[in-house]
């Protein structure tokens, strides 16, 4: 059920991703420092928000890697944690 809901979804998405760059057509120039450049509006938009998603993602797996981290320094001083209480509990039987 779930894949034939992202199946359909994404063929939204494609239609609505073929509609709006058929309709937007026209040529808009960019002018960024030294770059002069002609493109489709369209092209524009969709380089824009490739490049948001790319950033988006960069970001993400800094923030993913950053977490794992802190969770393996975690289970190390909790597993730690543990041994010592293993050891006082085996002590105070004795």
């Amino acid at each position: 059920m779930k894949k034939t809901f992202y199946s359909v979804l994404l063929a939204l998405i494609v239609v609505f991703a073929f509609i709006f760059s058929v309709q937007n057509t026209a040529q808009v120039d960019v002018r960024f420092i030294t770059w002069d450049l002609k493109m489709a509006l369209a092209y524009i938009i969709f380089l824009s928000i490739l490049t948001g998603i790319i950033i988006a993602g960069l970001w993400f797996f800094i923030k993913a890697f950053k977490y794992k981290k802190e969770i393996k320094r975690l289970n190390k001083q909790c597993k730690s944690y543990e041994d010592q209480l293993a050891v006082s509990k085996k002590g105070n039987e004795n």
